[in-house]
């Protein structure tokens, strides 16, 4: 049964034939790895990234107490955003609420990944220039927010 909330357990409705259960591609398996030592990366530099996000005005929080907003016009690129950088990649519709984009790559220092540990993943209407001490400019042009675990 789906729960109300994002950490609610859910019924999978995903055909057999499309899940990544079984698969045996480094990267996108997604069997169980709590017992097993696994060598497989939970994400990688260009992964597909699918997403999916609500319209502004719900009300979220632990308590409901705040009603989101947004200004952004259309969805046309993801920011990428850690406590050194912000990247932006480029997102492909495929509905009015969704799209995907794919986890870029490189390094901000020598060996220090640009996706690495919980980033924010921001869908947004522009790839303007910022950085770490002008980001708040980016929120008149924030659709969405969200989380990216990268492992």
């Amino acid at each position: 049964m789906t729960g109300r909330r994002i950490a609610d357990p859910s019924n999978s409705t995903i055909p057999a034939d499309e899940s990544c259960v079984n698969v045996n591609v480094t990267g996108y398996g997604c069997g169980p790895a709590i017992s097993r030592n696994r060598s497989e990366p939970l994400s990688f530099a260009g992964k597909k990234i699918f997403l999916e996000w609500e319209n502004a005005g719900k009300a979220v929080g632990p308590n409901n107490s705040y009603v989101s907003s947004s200004t952004a016009k259309n969805a046309s690129w993801v920011a990428w955003v850690n406590q050194l950088n912000l990247t932006y990649t480029p997102l492909t519709l495929t509905g009015n609420n969704s799209g995907y984009t794919f986890q870029p790559a490189g390094d901000v220092f020598a060996g220090f990944g640009l996706v690495n540990d919980t980033m924010f993943l921001a869908v947004t209407d522009t790839n303007m220039y910022l950085t770490p001490f002008n980001l708040s400019m980016i929120n008149p042009h924030v659709k969405a927010l969200g989380l990216y675990m990268a492992g």
